[in-house]
Order: structure tokens, then C-alpha cells, then sequence
């Protein structure tokens, strides 16, 4: 474990439990804020976004229908915890997802809520 988190070779659940490891409390505390950041309607609405592909502000404003300075306001907050990057094109600066990570997280998270939405339409 690196800094009390799991590296990359040990990222499956499988691997914790078999050989008894657990996340420090300072892992615990960056997982925490990580889910806190998640937890916002608008920003999920911009990794959704992002999925695609990297994107300007004035194309994620097109494609999401939210005001510009809403998007920009919630890019920092997503750069600033490293969920997206940036980069820059001529004058125009581009947001990407940071990592394949983040992708992982946001389509783990939809699954599970479309499952969970399915589970709710048949027991209505």
C-alpha cells in the first residue's frame, strides 16, 4: 500500500479481503471526499458530459443546458479534488475526465442506479 491506499495492482475488492488489508484513515478521509464532490447534481451532470470526450465550457453549456458560470464554478471544484484535467487549445481551455478512474466511477454509480430504479418499477 502506498500512503495507506491501494495501489493500481491491488484495486479489486477480491484482493482486500484475501489478504486482509484495509485502507488507512487518511485513504478513508480522501474516499470521503472524494464521494462528498460526486454528491452534486450539476457536477455529475458535467462528468456525464465528459464521458465523451473532452469538451470546452461553451460546448458542456450546449450540451447540458446549464449556465456558464454554473460550469465553471463546478469545474473547479471538480479540478481542484482531481476529477478532470485541463488543457489548452489555441485560446480555449479544454476539461477531460483526470483518468480512466473517474469513468469507472461514474458508469459503476449509473449501473447500479439504473438497477436499482428497475428493482423499484417492479415491486410498484
Amino acid at each position: 500500500m502506498k500512503n495507506g491506499c491501494l495501489k493500481n495492482s491491488e484495486s479489486k475488492v477480491e484482493a482486500i479481503i484475501e489478504n486482509g488489508s484495509r485502507p488507512s484513515e487518511r485513504c478513508l478521509e480522501t474516499m470521503l471526499s472524494i464521494y462528498k464532490v460526486l454528491a452534486d447534481k450539476t457536477r455529475l451532470k458535467i462528468l456525464f458530459c465528459l464521458l465523451d470526450g473532452a469538451h470546452a465550457v461553451s460546448e458542456m453549456c450546449a450540451k447540458t443546458g446549464l449556465g456558464q458560470s454554473l460550469i465553471s464554478h463546478q469545474l473547479r471544484v471538480l479540478r481542484e479534488n482531481g476529477l478532470v484535467s485541463t488543457s489548452r487549445v489555441k485560446n480555449k481551455v479544454i476539461y477531460s475526465l483526470a483518468d480512466e478512474h473517474i469513468n469507472e466511477l461514474v458508469s459503476v454509480a449509473l449501473n447500479h442506479a439504473n438497477e436499482i430504479e428497475v428493482n423499484n418499477e417492479k415491486t410498484v
